[in-house]
Formats: structure tokens, C-alpha cells, sequence
């Protein structure tokens, strides 16, 4: 589901949701938060984008590292000012002095996936998996926050089933992983 991390948790809180996957934990009373893993901020480009080639890979880490140089000239998909990693990205671009040429804005990171393998653009967000996707990710030089923790968020009053605790327990697995 995309969205924000704060409409999600207002989802879950009108019981639309039974639960959902969030990248804070905002402190909302009547709600649990189980640790599920850890997401980088990230450069999402097309599997077969130029920028790949430019990227350096450093010992430890996971995806390769590109330098703002290298990428900011390629057309940009912008998420909502809405989004963590949208906000964020937007006052890095104002730090740095540089307007990237924004060809689409999207309110989630869903929508910024399926348009960065169309080939519409680059854009960076708080990873997420990736599992038959046409994407890469890579580090960004200028720009690498400390990775966000991942929570299952759900009601307190939420009869969570044996199915529900096998999916939060495949989520623990896959974080894990990834560490």
C-alpha cells in the first residue's frame, strides 16, 4: 500500500488496515510496533541506467556509492513533500544549490518504483524490497542518513492471527537478512 507512513498509521487507527509497514515509529497511543529490519536512503535507477556505471562499490556495504555529479543531470521522479524521504531529498537539493529536472511527482514510493523501471526517471527513497523489480539501488556520496527502523504497526486491541504472526515473523527473517 502506498502513502506516507502517517496515513497508513491513521489507516490502521480507523481500522482500514489490520496493519501495516512503516519506516518510524511515531508513538501513536493505541498502537504496536514490532521491529521488522532496517532501510537505507537510496538512489532507485533503471537496471540498465548509465549511473550504474559510475557508482563505486565499497567493501561492507551493500549497494554501490554514486556521487550527486553523476546523477543529478538525469530527468527525476520527486516524491510528496508528504514522505519522510521526499521532504528529505527536497532540502538536500536546496543545501546543495541544485534543481533536478523533475519529470514526476508521486505520492508513494510504489508509484516512484513502477515509474523508475518505466524509465521516466531516478528518484530516492527509504529502501524497500526490490524482488523482481527492473531496479538497482545505490548509496548516495553527499547524502547518507543513518538507516530508518522498520515496524509492523497494528492496533493494541488487534487480534493479530497465527497467518498475521508468520507474515510479521517472514518480515523479522527478511530484515535480518539485510543487516
Amino acid at each position: 500500500l502506498g502513502g506516507s507512513t502517517s496515513t497508513r498509521l491513521t489507516m490502521v487507527e480507523k481500522n482500514e488496515l489490520d496493519f501495516a509497514l512503516v519506516t518510524s515509529r511515531d508513538y501513536r497511543p493505541g498502537l504496536s510496533y514490532d521491529p521488522v529490519g532496517e532501510a537505507a536512503l537510496v538512489l532507485a535507477v533503471p537496471e540498465d541506467s548509465p549511473v550504474i556505471e559510475r557508482a563505486v562499490k565499497k567493501e561492507g556495504d551493500i549497494y554501490p556509492t554514486v556521487e550527486l555529479k553523476d546523477w543529478i543531470e538525469y530527468p527525476f521522479i520527486q516524491l510528496s513533500a508528504v514522505t519522510a524521504s521526499g521532504k528529505m531529498i527536497r532540502d538536500f537539493f536546496k543545501a546543495e544549490g541544485v534543481k533536478p529536472m523533475v519529470r514526476l511527482e508521486v505520492n508513494s514510493v510504489r508509484s516512484a518504483v513502477i515509474a523508475v523501471e518505466a524509465g521516466i526517471g531516478n528518484t530516492v527513497f527509504w529502501e524497500v524490497p526490490r524482488k523482481k523489480r527492473r531496479v538497482k539501488y545505490l548509496y548516495l556520496k553527499e547524502l547518507r542518513p543513518a538507516p530508518q527502523r522498520m515496524y509492523v504497526a497494528y492496533r493494541t486491541d488487534y487480534y493479530m492471527s497465527s497467518a498475521g504472526r508468520a507474515l510479521i515473523r517472514l518480515f523479522q527473517q527478511a530484515g535480518q537478512k539485510n543487516e
